[in-house]
């Protein structure tokens, strides 16, 4: 994936965790959808690390991340 390091720098450095969420998850599906398997493992992996570096948490984000714990567990709060 030609763009991934760009991906991978917009994902570091936004401040938002809903919008490098949502990129990922849009590229993901981009992936899905092409039958692209390099894509989409790169995806699963920027979840994570998303997950794993959350930044400040506005109002807006609290429903998206209350449907992350909700999916992972309350483990996943945690760990972060």
């Amino acid at each position: 994936m030609r763009q991934s390091r760009r991906f991978s720098d917009v994902i570091k450095n936004d401040g938002s965790n809903l919008l490098r969420w949502q990129l990922v998850r849009r590229l993901a599906e981009a992936g899905l959808e092409a039958g692209d398997k390099e894509v989409r493992t790169w995806c699963s992996d920027h979840q994570g690390k998303i997950l794993r570096s959350l930044k400040s948490v506005t109002p807006e984000q609290v429903d998206w991340l209350v449907s992350q714990v909700k999916s992972r567990g309350i483990e996943f709060l945690c760990d972060v």
